[in-house]
């Protein structure tokens, strides 16, 4: 274990000098993606933007959720890209949108509210991204509770019981209540999403249903964490179903994709174990899913690559 602890803070000694190298500062507001042409915002106390997106972008490493990003717009030029839990935006402001596509940013922490604002202003396509502070679930309201995160911004969450597993390490806020299908108001032909909203996924689906329903193809991308949608109130075998009806479903599990269409929770259980109940799910979906298929067939290799 010491051993263990004394690489990993040679290993945060050395990208901290690489930090200070590349920004001229240990703590820069602004840093590079890891394509090195876009640039965000972010919180330079905020551990995971130290850990991860300024990491990242010096070692031009793209997570799994910025492959699918990035190649799932450039290839299905959706009309709507979504992403919910923006978080600082490292997937949203990660490529240029075709001019047919509008961007959307949604996220329930409204301290991040200010980084996104500066990242969009250094993006090339302000009027294609909108930014919305909400939390996103089945029945627009009013507003509700949302437990920011005191240690890292992408622990943050809705869901009371994540906020408890975490031994309380948070900040209440009250913010506005939307669903998908309200902040979008009409169906778009195609859309691409990303959801990572630490357990509740399954209320952010269930509040777009129209959208799925009267879209010609739908491609997306959610975070699926058994604990936490467990401790969100989620029955999992239930949510799974829900998936099955609405979805040609694939797990990641390792290096690999698995295709997961028409299996029951029981099965697919086994895959989610091995995964170690903490992966993502590719989701096909729409009344016209070839062009969603051929891009997940083409992109296999992208895809398989580890987080």
């Amino acid at each position: 274990m010491a051993g263990f602890n004394f690489a990993r803070r040679i290993r945060r000694q050395y990208f901290d000098l690489r930090i200070l190298m590349r920004y001229g500062t240990l703590n820069p507001r602004v840093v590079t993606l890891a394509d090195g042409r876009h640039q965000i915002s972010i919180n330079p106390n905020d551990p995971r933007c130290r850990k991860k997106i300024a990491a990242d972008g010096i070692r031009g490493k793209r997570r799994r959720n910025q492959v699918f990003w990035r190649t799932a717009v450039d290839a299905l030029k959706p009309n709507v890209a979504l992403d919910v839990g923006v978080n600082f935006g490292e997937c949203l402001f990660h490529m240029d949108y075709p001019q047919c596509t509008q961007a959307y940013g949604v996220d329930g922490n409204p301290a991040l509210l200010p980084y996104l604002k500066e990242s969009r202003e250094l993006h090339p396509q302000t009027d294609q991204i909108q930014l919305h502070n909400a939390l996103v679930a089945e029945q627009p309201a009013e507003e509700a509770t949302f437990y920011v995160s005191k240690k890292a911004s992408g622990g943050s969450t809705a869901a009371a019981g994540v906020a408890e597993m975490r031994d309380g390490d948070f900040q209440e806020a009250r913010v506005p209540v939307t669903s998908v299908d309200t902040l979008l108001g009409t169906s778009p032909k195609k859309i691409v999403f990303k959801i990572d909203v630490e357990g509740f996924e399954a209320r952010v689906l269930r509040g777009m249903q129209k959208t799925l329903d009267n879209c010609q193809t739908a491609l997306g991308f959610i975070e699926f964490d058994t604990q936490m949608l467990n401790r969100a109130g989620e029955d999992v075998s239930k949510f799974w179903g829900f998936l099955q009806s609405h979805f040609d479903v694939h797990m990641f599990v390792g290096h690999r994709l698995v295709p997961l269409v028409g299996t029951d929770w029981s099965a697919a259980a086994g895959y989610c174990s091995e995964a170690g109940n903490h992966t993502d799910l590719l989701l096909v979906g729409g009344s016209s899913r070839d062009l969603a298929h051929e891009f997940v067939q083409a992109q296999f290799g992208a895809l398989k690559r580890p987080a």
